[in-house]
Formats: structure tokens, C-alpha cells, sequence
């Protein structure tokens, strides 16, 4: 379907091309330049996009079966946890109370 697509694309543009040529004098080689220079550019751009695509399948195959490198466990602190921050919230809130 999707070549039937391209195909349908390629037919519009020269018939485009070929009535600005009849119609005015349009430069026929000029269009057929910038037609293979961009067609060119188009398929560049197709075949990037899969070689980036194989490579970033190979770099999953390889952390696949590389080894899963553990962190070492971090140190736990008082101060990750919420609790020193409500102590300190209840101290304030207790003392703005206190001083009305």
C-alpha cells in the first residue's frame, strides 16, 4: 500500500512539473535536478533511520546478555525522610500558637 502510495506521489510531481513546462516555459532539467535531489536527499534520510535502528537493536541485544551491574546500596539519612521536616513544621506551628 505504501508503494502503491510513493507511486502515486512520484506520477502528481511529474505531471506538475511537465504542465509548469508546457504552461510557462518552466526548466524542465532544472525540475528533474531538484526532483533527484530531493528523492536522493529522502532515501539518505530512509537509510540513516535504519542503520539507526539496527544499531540501537544491537545495543539492546548486548545489555541483554551483558550482566545486570547492581548499585551499591546507599546510606540511609535522617533527612530523606519526611519526618525531620514535620517535627520541625509542628515546632514552628506550636511556637507562632504559643506566642499569640
Amino acid at each position: 500500500m505504501k508503494y502503491f502510495f510513493w507511486f502515486g506521489v512520484l506520477a502528481y510531481v511529474f505531471v506538475y512539473f511537465y504542465a509548469a513546462w508546457v504552461y510557462e516555459g518552466f526548466s524542465m532539467p532544472l525540475a528533474i535536478v531538484i526532483f533527484v535531489l530531493l528523492v536522493s536527499f529522502v532515501y539518505w534520510r530512509y537509510k540513516r533511520h535504519i542503520e539507526l535502528q539496527a544499531q540501537q537493536q544491537a545495543q539492546q541485544h548486548m545489555q541483554a546478555q551483558s550482566p545486570i551491574k547492581s548499585e551499591p546500596p546507599k546510606n540511609l539519612s535522617i533527612w530523606s525522610s519526611p519526618l525531620p521536616y514535620m517535627v520541625i513544621l509542628v515546632m514552628i506551628v506550636v511556637y507562632a500558637v504559643l506566642q499569640v
